[in-house]
């Protein structure tokens, strides 16, 4: 696969995080996760193999390793849910958007455009032949412009985002706004380490999920239960694999908050009322 260089893959970004940060994925982590996976894997070049329906579901969405994709059409459905999730961002919030993401029918490979009056899908601009040819040389000192006002168009419409959020709710942030205040993204832990989760709705449980990232790991992800609440925070004494668990395994995780009652154990998923976190990856120690 080709990769992007590195303003397209900007402008990518730039858009995968506002469609991931619209109310209609807000609260959705596995449609979340699903759709970061497949297009930070697009955007890296990564092989066929890492879109299959079964990496998808252990990797992305966090199954175990005996996942049957015959067996289960979590995958599918997911991804049947994201296309039309995606058609109604475009439809609305997104309709003037600089790039276009989308996962055509038949594949989880995704589709990434430029919406540009020169718009050109955003894959073909990279391709090595192009990068070396004349023509390539006179497309960009003729389109530079362009890439440039896209950029600064994508740069203004982020930063009102941005803006209008935090004044949804007293003190700058939103209301919506559920955070894993530490662990830190990329930060070592141990077998137990306490996750501390800004909690912005008092009188919701609050709940983290561990998901293992390593194929052959023999941990499944593990639903937990908060062990200490503020009117502003939770504390969840949080469990990373077991003793036996190699250091250098990685972690992702989110958490949620909801009205419904849990007990720690094997995750199986949401609840339909749950507002979740972006999540974060961890290493064990």
């Amino acid at each position: 696969m080709n990769t992007l260089d590195s303003n397209k893959a900007a402008l990518v970004k730039e858009e995968l995080n506002s469609i991931l940060a619209s109310s209609l994925f807000l609260r959705s982590a596995h449609k979340k996760s699903f759709l970061n996976y497949v297009v930070e894997k697009k955007l890296a070049g990564r092989p066929e193999e890492e879109f299959k329906e079964y990496t998808i579901a252990t990797v992305a969405l966090g199954k175990s390793t005996d996942f049957d994709p015959k067996q289960d059409n979590l995958v599918r459905r997911e991804a049947a849910e994201i296309r039309e999730k995606l058609q109604e961002y475009y439809n609305g919030p997104g309709k003037n958007a600089s790039v276009r993401i989308s996962i055509p029918t038949g594949t989880y490979v995704p589709v990434m455009e430029l919406t540009s009056p020169a718009a050109v899908p955003v894959m073909e601009l990279t391709s090595p032949a192009a990068q070396a040819s004349p023509s390539r040389a006179a497309w960009i000192k003729r389109g530079w412009p362009w890439i440039l006002a896209l950029a600064v168009a994508v740069i203004i419409a982020v930063a009102w985002r941005i803006n209008s959020k935090t004044q949804e709710a007293p003190g700058g942030s939103s209301k919506d706004e559920i955070r894993i205040v530490s662990p830190k993204p990329g930060s070592a832990v141990g077998t137990w380490e306490d996750v501390t989760v800004a909690r912005p709705r008092p009188g919701l449980k609050c709940y983290l999920v561990v998901e293992p990232l390593a194929e052959d790991s023999r941990d499944e992800a593990y639903l937990q239960k908060e062990s200490t609440v503020s009117s502003s925070q939770c504390t969840i004494h949080a469990r990373f694999g077991e003793t036996f668990t190699p250091s250098g395994t990685k972690f992702r995780i989110h958490a949620f908050l909801t009205k419904s009652d849990f007990q720690p154990g094997h995750f199986s998923g949401e609840p339909d009322d749950a507002e979740s976190s972006p999540s974060i990856i961890v290493t064990k120690k």
